[in-house]
């Protein structure tokens, strides 16, 4: 009865786990600042208070009493406080913390140590309001219902026995329990009432319908129900819990049961009774089990019961069903209070109510008392876990279990990497020398979230990582101490690897190989403060003296909301966005089609409208005709009225007929302002709903945006590394991070950050030496910004370091004809010749980076993503990389273009100006065409030219338009247009794989009229123009016609050659190589890397020792035994580490031998002495 066991949701179902999570979500939220609300305190403590009433309903719900008391508690403490606008802040950030405390109660409702957190934080000496002892015990007593016996020596059947204040203390608890049947003279007046309707359907038949005489008499003989009144039932606290929890489980079961025993088909009831007895007995067999065994005995009286209902007349049968339809509310009433009389008669009286023929003879008062007589034993005090002094590979395994709740995955997957760089951050700031106390707290809170959600979700890597972590913060602040240089980088490399981890599990990225490494650090650290005392960690910390202890709430309150600041996140499949931005774009097109039909329909409209202008012109001209003619005509005979032609008009038919042809004229008219006047208002409607759908079509893009700060860690990261293999301080500032882009487009983006960064730490920022010999601070600064404007992302990295040096730029480019030694160039278009394939400053690239080489990878990603590169450079004061991006590529304002009769779109992308043309304006030089706008002179290229479309043609319209495109090398060209109709917002749809890749045509749009138009890209047209220039071949630029690939191998990159049989090394390996600069080739074995060398020989191999086919002590051979490969540097990685074998990988040439696991930043110190050589 005293084994400990782990009863995390022992006392909550699932559903109860559910809501209370959700409660807590809201409460974590209530503290957000709303932009709106202007940062206001007072609204914030009100929305907290509105929450906590909603806690307070899913905890009454739930029959959860104390969770009701606690939040009746604490919104007494928010009214006081609320009233003093000085203690508002304060309050606050005090809230910030009860989230947490309530998170980990719900989790482990049976833990007292989560109880004692919650009653602390409630007198906690801010809330300037003590709770009375009294209050506390029974708070305490109602957070830990089946506690309050334990403490009790022994528990008498007798209900009078109890003590009176006790007693009133219970009753208010079982009052509040779902399906207590207490009688009303046992509750006080002031409890509620508590709702005795059966929580399972059951047919509606009345009492006296039942006739229980009527029923034949049982075949079967008595049956028993064994218990000893006079022994107690041991039962552990932690054993109930679990009953609650089982118990639950085959309710449910119960009540499909019940409801089968109402079908009127005989099978379908026979299928119910039967259900109905195998729940009851695995409910009796789990009562045992706990040691309930008074419980398991009486379920079992039932269970034979329900055995004989064939021999039971209908009504009989209807009756015992009646009866089990009460047995889960009798059953958790009795299990909130099993020592209580009411509770234990309720469930004696179930089993009497289902007893219809008397079958059971029993001392019904001695079974109610042998249900009370409980005695309560506590778990066996465990000791704490003692520290494992050696790390291994299990312990930092990211392997997720086989039965691994995929909900609770993907949870942790969400919080991963919040939690990881709220935890980097605070490390980060500790390690500077700027932390304080709070970052401390902070990163100690993160790290107690991050082990508790992976132990939760089974990933032993992070669970045990933070879990050392979390004990040297531990220590750290109880002591208020901070950590000296060697635990300072510790928790830097720590909160490295939990990131990298994070990234692993997350898909972006491959599992740290230093892991292993990095956790005995973290342990030999955590060992260490317990055998030495906190002094062998704790450094004399710049700002210690100025800190307190206490925390200043004014300076911690924003790392405390920042924390919690956490938005809540939906995750939903990529494809289905996709899918809901092609509706919102067919939906588009449709509305485009509408306003195309409805100005079609108000055009003809108009036309009708001026037909009957002219049409009334004609009428009022005919009746002017008539009435000055009708009195020339020969008048008819008519009788004498007595008055003249000048005393009275005389008219005939013909006035008739064309008055009445004015009255249709007029009526037309008034008809055709009506239906123009409805139209009108219909083309309003219409263009309310398109501005509609641009802004669905702006949300669903919203939905593919991420914050650039998903990524900041790995950028700050690599900046890191850098700066430890080149042993370089460099701080690293990131600005506008909040700045949202397209996933993909962030993603693509990431790796030549990564480059540009790696760059800037390598050839701009100089060695501490030399920056303080410059009057420089030693420690390097970048900064890298982004923000957006309009449909653009800017991101612009500038560091301080020494710039580019422009005289050997050119010396090296004259060097290797890349320019002529007559070129005119300025100092930007020399800066820009570092982006050229394979320019390099220097004879050798270094393993981290090489500006030049690592500039035009970034070159060639930017131009894939339909972006620009500017280069600023300041001699001595550093150079600034600026990355013009769309922001996403689903969507681009385009310029719809009329060419020989048909439209195309041109993205506005690189155009400057629009300009209308005049014939003048263009001027032949020699055989190119110019255009000169001012002083400056421009190259001129007509668009039909570019797409190689409508050559011959006469019938083509003179240009009328030109577009003035900077293209990304920074010179600015003129194109010529026929027509430009209309700038239009439009949604980038591809190709599709049956449509070959076409050179400067990014996709291709649907028309309002529905017609498929291109979308051209014109500094991407441009530059294939040049190409074409170059290749003299015009069907290179043909629309329509697949382009050769453009990809060429650039000299003087490194090659490395990766050979390993095992998939996730050879990945993982393939990886650490091209971070480093290396383009990489893999082979699976000795015999595919043979077969790789026939084809390129690389400047380093790395390969295994075991692998099918030829191992790598037979591929070493080879390679040596062979002339162009005999040089060539060989590290053999693997697990054997006997004397033998590496003495054996020597003899066949291995020239660096390794064995798992391996330090990263060892191996490319290593390898790059060897490529060096």
């Amino acid at each position: 009865m005293g084994t400990p066991l782990n009863t995390d949701s022992f006392l909550m179902s699932s559903d109860t786990n559910a809501q209370l999570f959700d409660c807590i979500d809201a409460l974590t939220f209530a503290l957000v600042p709303d932009e709106a609300e202007e940062d206001c305190v007072s609204t914030r403590l009100q929305r907290f208070a509105e929450t906590l009433g909603i806690l307070a309903e899913a905890a009454d719900a739930n029959a959860l009493p104390g969770l009701i008391d606690l939040s009746a508690v604490l919104v007494d403490r928010l009214s006081a406080a609320a009233e003093d606008e000085a203690r508002q802040e304060r309050t606050c950030d005090l809230l910030a913390q009860f989230p947490l405390l309530l998170m980990d109660y719900v989790a482990t409702p049976t833990d007292a140590s989560a109880t004692e957190a919650l009653i602390a934080f409630l007198q906690a000496d801010e809330w300037q309001t003590a709770m009375a002892d009294e209050e506390v015990e029974m708070l305490r007593m109602l957070l830990l219902p089946p506690l309050d016996f334990a403490d009790e020596p022994e528990i008498s059947a007798d209900a009078e026995a109890v003590e009176p204040a006790l007693q009133s203390d219970l009753v208010q608890s079982v009052a509040d329990a779902p399906g207590s049947e207490m009688d009303s003279a046992d509750v006080d007046p002031g409890l509620r009432e508590v709702d005795q309707t059966p929580s399972i359907p059951v047919p509606d038949i009345a009492p006296e319908q039942i006739d229980q005489a009527d029923a034949p008499a049982a075949s079967a003989a008595s049956i028993d129900v064994v218990f000893d009144a006079d022994t107690p039932q041991g039962v552990s606290t932690d054993m109930l819990a679990l009953a609650v929890d089982a118990l639950e489980q085959n309710f449910a079961g119960l009540g499909e049961a019940l409801a089968l025993t109402a079908d009127p088909n005989p099978e379908q009831r026979r299928l119910g009774w039967e259900q109905l007895s195998e729940e009851l007995d695995r409910m009796a067999g789990g009562a045992e089990a706990v040691g309930l065994t008074v419980l398991g005995n009486l379920l079992l009286g039932a269970h034979a019961l329900v055995g004989t209902w064939q021999e039971r007349s209908d009504e009989a049968a209807t009756a015992m069903a009646v009866a089990l339809a009460t047995l889960p509310d009798v059953l958790r009433g009795y299990l909130c209070a099993p020592t209580r009389a009411p509770q234990a008669e309720s469930l004696v009286g179930f089993l009497r109510d289902l007893d219809v023929d008397s079958q059971l003879e029993l001392d019904w008062s001695a079974l109610t008392g042998a249900l009370m007589h409980l005695e309560f034993c506590e778990p066996e005090a465990v000791e704490a876990e003692e520290r494992v002094v050696l790390a291994t590979a299990e312990d930092v395994s990211l392997t997720p279990p086989d039965d691994i709740n995929q909900e609770l995955l993907e949870g942790l997957l969400t919080e991963l990497p919040i939690q990881t760089g709220a935890f980097t951050e605070a490390v980060q700031r500790i390690a500077s020398g700027h932390g304080r106390i709070s970052d401390i707290d902070n990163a100690k809170r993160a790290a107690h979230t991050l082990k508790g959600a992976a132990n939760t979700v089974g990933i032993k890597g992070i669970a045990n990582l933070t879990h050392y972590l979390e004990d040297i913060l531990i220590a750290l602040a109880d002591h208020s101490a901070f950590p000296n240089l060697g635990l300072s980088q510790t928790l830097a490399y720590a909160a490295d690897c939990l990131e990298v981890m994070s990234e692993a599990l997350v898909g972006t990225g491959d599992a740290p190989e230093d892991a292993v490494n990095v956790l005995q650090d973290v342990l030999n650290w955590a060992n260490r403060i317990d055998d030495q005392g906190i002094e062998i960690a704790a450094a004399e910390h710049p700002s210690a003296a100025d800190v307190d202890s206490g925390h200043d709430a004014d300076t911690d309150a924003p790392h405390a909301r920042h924390d919690q600041a956490v938005a809540p996140v939906l995750r939903v499949p990529s494809n289905l966005v996709d899918e809901q931005l092609r509706l919102v774009g067919e939906s588009m097109t449709s509305t485009a089609q509408i306003q195309n039909r409805l100005e079609s329909a108000m055009q003809q409209l108009r036309s009708v409208n001026e037909q009957n202008e002219l049409l009334r012109q004609l009428v009022n001209e005919l009746e002017d005709l008539v009435d000055l003619r009708g009195l020339a005509m020969p008048q008819p005979v008519v009788e004498d009225t007595g008055f003249d032609l000048l005393e009275l008009d005389q008219y005939g038919e013909l006035h008739t007929v064309t008055r009445r042809l004015v009255e249709v004229t007029t009526d037309a008219s008034e008809m055709t302002h009506g239906a123009q006047d409805h139209l009108s208002q219909l083309n309003e409607l219409v263009g309310l709903q398109s501005r509609l759908h641009l802004a669905s079509q702006d949300a669903v893009l919203r939905a593919r945006m991420v914050a650039v700060s998903s990524v900041v860690s790995r950028l700050q990261r690599a900046v890191r590394q850098a700066g430890r293999l080149l042993d370089k301080e460099v701080d690293l500032v990131i600005k506008g991070a909040e700045t949202l882009v397209d996933g993909n487009v962030l993603n693509d983006l990431v790796d030549a950050l990564m480059h540009v960064l790696r760059n800037a730490v390598d050839h701009g920022i100089e060695m501490p030496q030399e920056r303080q010999a410059a009057g420089k601070d030693p420690i390097g600064h970048i900064e890298m910004s982004f923000k957006r404007e309009g449909d653009l992302i800017i991101v612009s990295c500038r560091d301080d370091g020494q710039g580019l040096d422009i005289d050997t730029i050119r010396r090296v480019a004259l060097r290797r004809n890349l320019i002529g030694a007559n070129d005119m160039l300025t100092d930007d278009q020399v800066a820009r010749l570092i982006l050229a394939g394979g320019f390099s400053t220097r004879d050798e690239a270094t393993q981290v980076s090489g500006r030049g080489i690592g500039l035009d990878a970034v070159h060639a990603m930017v131009e894939d993503l339909k972006g620009s590169i500017a280069l600023r450079s300041e001699p001595g004061r550093g150079l600034t990389v600026e990355i013009r991006l769309p922001t996403t590529l689903l969507s681009a304002q385009a310029l719809l273009i009329r060419l020989h009769g048909t439209t195309l779109a041109v993205t506005t992308r690189g155009i400057e100006e629009i300009h209308f043309l005049t014939q003048d304006q263009l001027q032949r030089v020699g055989s190119q065409l110019a255009y000169r706008h001012g002083d400056q002179l421009y190259d001129a290229l007509r668009l039909a030219d570019l797409l190689n479309v409508g050559n011959g043609d006469t019938s083509s319209k003179p240009e009328q338009a030109l577009l003035l495109v900077r293209m990304t090398s920074g010179v600015s060209k003129a194109v010529l247009v026929e027509e430009i109709a209309e700038s239009r917002s439009l949604v980038v749809k591809k190709l599709g794989p049956y449509v070959a890749h076409i050179g400067g045509v990014i996709g291709a749009t649907i028309l309002g009229d529905g017609s498929v138009a291109p979308v051209v890209d014109l500094p991407d047209l441009l530059r294939v123009g040049q190409r074409v220039e170059i290749s003299g071949d015009p069907r290179d630029s043909r629309l329509g016609v697949e382009l050769e690939d453009r990809k060429t191998d650039v000299p003087g990159v490194r090659t490395a050659l990766v050979v390993d049989d095992s998939i996730s090394a050879r990945r993982t390996t393939a990886q650490l190589f091209r971070d480093a600069g290396f383009e990489v080739r893999t082979a699976i074995d000795g015999l595919d890397a043979v077969a790789a060398l026939d084809r390129l020989v690389p400047d380093i191999i790395m390969t295994d020792m075991e692998m099918p086919r030829m191992n790598g002590l037979e591929l070493t051979s080879h390679i040596r035994a062979r002339s162009e490969t005999k040089e060539v540097p060989i590290v053999m990685i693997t697990s054997r580490s006997t004397e033998k074998h590496r003495h054996q990988a020597q003899v066949k040439g291995v020239d660096i031998y390794l064995t798992k696991p391996f330090n990263s930043d060892d191996l490319m110190r290593q390898i790059g002495a060897l490529v060096g050589r």
